[in-house]
């Protein structure tokens, strides 16, 4: 301490002496602090030790008086956990998950950090009144054993770490997986759909599954024998006059056939078979219209009025479908402007009016229209012809009508012809032949517009109303009942009951009466909450892959509940997504002096909060758990990074770190043509098992399993750039080749 003092006084002496020409510009700054374990000052220095210190900035001197104080460690805690077997936060905000001495840190704001020591002792006992589940192929038991085969049994124990489990009823139904055969066909063209699998090459089984009877998967498989390496595609066109096939012009029917070599030994065969139709001219060539009637004329959507007299005009015809237009000439020579309509009208009464005059007798009337007249066109005008018939307002036009109806009858008829047509009704209650209402007015329904009459005379039989018998009826519904009578719907929400009466004609007519006695039970309701990554299928319900979250519901009429009723099934998805994650770095190294070399890589990813793990070849313990890996290898080595968010997404990339000069393995691989535009080949003595092809970044874009010596890639969906391919032989042993995709 003293010789910090004495440093102090030294560099305020020497600090004096520098600003001894103008001491009235030397400030001071003194920072007095207690800190705990370390500190860190504004010169960017940390301490970890008590002491005195200076620095000078412009014309000010910092001075630092520090002292740091040492964490406490305090004696051992007991903590006892009363519960169960799992994890429980009972102390200090923290999970304690098994017995055992731990070191913990108590911060206490203004002073130290504690540093305790604690004893965590878990006890108690979970007890599980019965086990029952239905699983395929095999089912993993609360107290962590996988059960194969169906299991059934009574007040069974298990003993775990630290406590025991009781089991009073354990009911474990095994269902299997359904295998079938692999199916061989052999395929039309170069390659072949199967289940959204495009198959490209040979002898190479593929796998799928479905949904079995017993809910269990059904693993099915195809296997493409051989393909027949021609593809045809016929298409039949009909043109007009010509059709133009690349750079050459057709005139005339014909076939035309292109073909195409997609990869060695397949074509595409495109095939047209031609029809060339010609455009048709009118033989008659020119058509004559003169003395057309009235001042103008339509033809082909187009007037022609008293100025086109003495010129031609064309049109094309438009035909049948699928013929040519014919091109079709006009050529009008007059017009005599004087048009002609006539209208024959028979009405009853003395009210008819026609342009505007009262017509009251039969004859033939004239009216002259004169409004298209013109100076120019003063032979432009209409004249209208009427022939009026008149008769009398009551036309004997007599209805003799026979009906029977229970109890009365009513018969709507308009005796007044008004134009707002207010129907009247008579009723009729007893038997008898009429002519008129009951009271008195004539059975006449007069119409609105002609005012003529028509006569009615009915026969009606009246047939009493006897009563028939009471009903009931009583029943039971899920949530809503529809009861129909009259032509009306009763729709019932609960229980209740409902008078209703019916009425019945045949030979007599009768009343019954009664009453409905309605249950009313519910459906029940089931909800399904997934918390899911990128999509999911709701398989057993909709069986509909979803790619967002969403709220869906389906009607289960296969599940009924304790009272018969159907239950719903509500599906509450959310979607979490994957995180987008790319490798940067260098893995492609060049051999060192003693065979080996470092790779250096960075995981980039803009989402937040995710979690990184690196794995080196086939280990299952993180290399690295940071963004980064820096990894010495001796061989080429396959690095896996898996990433994943705070929703617990997983996302996976492969890249492969490779040693020496390409090619240099002991496998003889050939690859072909390099560069690349669509297909490649692979070729080994060796036998190829498997092939993983990797993009610039480290992304896996293509993996293969293969099972021969010889393999064509489809390569459509890559982007121009640098690739590296990884090729496992069959014997096990791998080799990269590096190539170049250019399209």
């Amino acid at each position: 301490m003293k010789k910090a003092l004495l440093s102090l006084f030294l560099t305020i002496a020497c600090a004096s002496m520098a600003f001894s020409q103008n001491p009235a510009t030397v400030k001071f700054s003194t920072t007095d602090t207690v800190a705990c374990g370390s500190f860190t000052w504004s010169n960017d220095s940390i301490y970890t030790a008590s002491t005195v210190d200076t620095y000078t900035s412009g014309d000010t001197v910092y001075v630092l008086n520090l002292v740091l104080e040492a964490p406490k460690v305090d004696t051992l805690v007991a903590v006892p956990v009363a519960g169960a077997c799992s994890a429980h936060s009972l102390w200090n905000d923290k999970v304690w998950g098994s017995d055992g001495f731990y070191l913990d840190t108590i911060r206490i704001p203004g002073q130290c950090d504690s540093v305790i020591k604690v004893q965590v002792t878990l006890s108690g006992l979970d007890t599980l009144a019965e086990e029952t589940a239905t699983a395929c192929d095999f089912y993993v038991a609360s107290w962590g054993d996988t059960i194969r085969a169906t299991n059934i049994g009574t007040d069974v124990t298990f003993t775990t770490a630290t406590c025991q489990l009781l089991v009073n009823s354990l009911n474990i139904t095994i269902k299997n997986a359904v295998v079938t055969p692999t199916k061989q066909i052999t395929a039309d063209g170069c390659s072949y759909d199967w289940n959204g699998i495009n198959i490209t090459a040979p002898n190479v089984a593929y796998y799928d599954t479905l949904l079995a009877a017993n809910g269990c998967d059904s693993i099915i498989s195809l296997m493409v024998t051989a393909f027949s390496g021609n593809a045809y595609d016929t298409t039949d066109l009909v043109v007009c006059d010509y059709y133009v096939n690349g750079t050459d012009t057709v005139r005339t029917t014909t076939t035309l056939t292109t073909t195409t070599e997609v990869s060695p030994g397949c074509f595409d065969h495109d095939v047209i078979n031609l029809t060339v139709r010609y455009t048709f001219t009118d033989t008659n060539a020119t058509i004559v219209r003169d003395t057309i009637g009235g001042c103008s004329l339509s033809w082909f959507g187009n007037t022609y009025g008293l100025n086109h007299i003495g010129q031609t005009f064309y049109a094309y015809d438009k035909t049948t479908l699928g013929e040519c237009d014919s091109l079709v000439a006009i050529r009008l020579t007059a017009l005599d402007g004087n048009k002609h309509d006539t209208v024959e009208v028979s009405y009853c009464g003395n009210n008819y009016t026609w342009n505007g005059n009262a017509i009251q007798a039969t004859g033939e009337y004239t009216h002259v229209d004169s409004t298209a007249a013109t100076a120019t066109t003063p032979k432009c005008y209409t004249t209208h012809h009427l022939l009026f018939t008149l008769t009398d307002r009551y036309v004997d036009t007599t209805h003799r009508n026979t009906v029977n109806r229970c109890g009365s009858y009513k018969f709507p008829f308009n005796p007044t012809g008004n134009t707002t047509y207010n129907t009247d009704t008579a009723v009729f209650t007893t038997s008898g032949v009429y002519t008129e209402a009951p009271d008195g007015r004539p059975l006449i329904s007069v119409d609105n517009a002609t005012k003529c009459a028509t006569h009615y005379t009915l026969t009606v039989n009246v047939i009493p109303i006897s009563q028939n018998g009471t009903y009931e009826v009583e029943t039971t519904a899920c949530d809503s009942y529809d009861f129909r009578f009259f032509g009306s719907n009763v729709i019932n929400h609960s229980v209740d009951t409902t008078i209703f009466v019916q009425r019945r004609t045949n030979n007599s007519c009768f009343d019954s009466t009664g009453h409905l006695k309605l249950t009313i039970n519910r459906r029940s309701y089931a909800d399904y909450n997934v918390d899911t990554c990128d999509s999911y299928t709701w398989t057993g319900f909709t069986n509909t892959t979803y790619t967002a979250s969403t709220v869906d519901s389906l009607r289960l009429t296969n599940q009924k509940n304790s009272v018969g009723c159907d239950s719903i099934g509500r599906l509450n998805l959310v979607i979490n997504t994957t995180p987008e994650v790319v490798i940067e770095g260098s893995w492609n190294l060049e051999t060192s002096a003693n065979g080996d070399g470092t790779a250096h890589l960075v995981a980039v990813c803009e989402e937040e909060g995710v979690t990184y793990a690196w794995f080196l070849g086939t280990e299952t313990t993180p290399a690295s758990t940071s963004e980064t890996l820096d990894a010495n290898v001796t061989s080429n080595t396959d690095v896996r990074l898996e990433t994943t968010s705070l929703n617990g997404c997983v996302a996976k990339n492969w890249i492969t770190i490779t040693l020496g000069i390409e090619g240099s393995d002991d496998i003889n691989v050939s690859i072909y043509p390099n560069p690349a535009s669509r297909y490649i080949n692979i070729e080994s003595a060796e036998g190829l098992r498997d092939v993983v092809i990797y993009n610039a970044i480290g992304q896996q874009v293509i993996n293969r399993t293969i099972g021969a010596n010889m393999t064509t890639l489809d390569l459509g969906n890559l982007a121009s750039g640098n690739y590296t391919m990884r090729i496992t032989a069959l014997n096990g042993e791998q080799t990269t080749r590096k190539f170049i995709v250019n399209k």
